[in-house]
């Protein structure tokens, strides 16, 4: 496996956890800290800076963290 292919999959894996936090805190409607923690997401998922992780969000889900948020909290 070519070590762009491993990276790739790597950061395919950061996004996906992303996502499994934003839905677990859907679920915490009354949770005050949901803002700070999408606030954060960026690097509890493991990427260097909140600009690589929305640009490697929008690549792989094809919207933005916010739309996505927003979408799965209705």
């Amino acid at each position: 496996m070519s070590h762009e292919r491993v990276v790739n999959k790597i950061t395919k894996s950061k996004v996906d956890y992303a996502i499994t936090l934003m839905k677990s805190i859907t679920h915490h409607e009354k949770l005050g800290n949901q803002q700070t923690i999408l606030d954060n997401l960026w690097e509890l998922s493991g990427f260097r800076s909140n600009y690589i992780f929305q640009k490697k969000f929008r690549e792989i889900e094809g919207v933005s963290v916010k739309y996505f948020f927003d979408q799965i909290s209705k």
